[in-house]
């Protein structure tokens, strides 16, 4: 199968598994919270840190601190730092069990129940979790640095910088997709193949360098379906406020206030869980399309190719 055709193949094979296999949804709505794999991860952390950069931060005139006040802020920051690693533990599981999910319907046409499959995720619990993490930090320099740069640059006037800053976020854009591509084949190589965590990530940057045109093609794909999804979603606050919008009748009518803020939580509820109903169809999507084209090249890569082409002379 030539590069040109992976990608489009990955695409159909990928929404199949994702529709035949709704089980799968829970497990993308957990692994959702490690980011998505491509370019819109990238892009997500850039709008952080152009935040941090750019927006003047709020000063807040906080009361002189005491004792209770002291073991308030310390067991709300156990208690949140506690949510913290059980949201990340969950979604590295989950990522790792979605992974092996994928591997093995490409393999045998079905998978393993979400029990056997959440155990295979808590086998590879830490290749997957470096990775992850060294993934996240190699974008958020890269995310930095263009900050850095457009400070240095962008904010002046002339079309030298204009230029410079283009081309600036260009080498940024392609170093970003490098990283999501080589960070993605370095955790099926981890999972699937169960190789070291320094030898996948060797392995991954070989694969992605051999087959970059593929790797940025569907890094860009699947950052115009993520586009596509965001617009879908923008007026579904206006179209869900209308159970809101009954409850707050009912509340005018009756006199009852405690109905008001129930309507306020209600109409945010609906949105969180359609909002994340959505992320997790798309995070098995993608990781599903991005599984599909590491196990073709993976197995068809540029040596098994000249391989093949050399038994197909010799057999002449």
């Amino acid at each position: 199968m030539r590069d040109s055709s992976i990608y489009r193949t990955s695409i159909e094979r990928a929404w199949q598994l994702t529709w035949r296999h709704k089980e799968l949804w829970i497990l993308g709505i957990l692994a959702v919270f490690l980011g998505q794999f491509g370019l819109g991860d990238f892009i997500g952390n850039l709008i952080q840190q152009t935040e941090k950069f750019f927006w003047p931060s709020m000063i807040v005139q906080l009361p002189e601190p005491n004792f209770r006040m002291i073991i308030g802020i310390v067991w709300a920051g156990i208690i949140l730092a506690g949510l913290g690693i059980i949201i990340f533990v969950a979604s590295v599981i989950s990522q790792g069990a979605l992974i092996a999910a994928t591997a093995e319907w490409y393999k045998k046409g079905g998978i393993s129940s979400l029990l056997k499959l959440w155990r295979s995720g808590i086998k590879n619990f830490w290749p997957i979790a470096l990775i992850n993490i060294i993934r996240k930090f190699l974008l958020l320099c890269l995310a930095t640095l263009f900050c850095f740069f457009w400070i240095k640059f962008g904010m002046k006037d002339g079309w030298g910088n204009n230029i410079l800053m283009i081309v600036i976020l260009a080498i940024t854009l392609l170093l970003a997709m490098a990283v999501s591509a080589t960070s993605i084949y370095a955790l099926g190589y981890a999972t699937i193949d169960r190789k070291g965590i320094a030898l996948s990530l060797m392995k991954g940057a070989k694969l992605f360098w051999h087959h970059i045109l593929v790797s940025l093609e569907l890094n860009i794909l699947l950052f115009l379906i993520s586009l596509i999804l965001i617009v879908i979603i923008f007026p579904i606050p206006t179209i869900l406020i209308a159970p809101s919008m009954i409850v707050w009748s009912v509340a005018s009518l009756s006199g009852y206030t405690g109905l008001l803020t129930f309507g306020v939580v209600l109409g945010w509820f609906v949105f969180l869980a359609v909002v994340a109903l959505i992320g997790g169809i798309f995070n098995t999507f993608a990781t599903s399309a991005w599984i599909y084209v590491f196990m073709k090249m993976h197995h068809e890569g540029v040596m098994s190719r000249i391989f093949h082409h050399l038994k197909n002379i010799f057999r002449r």
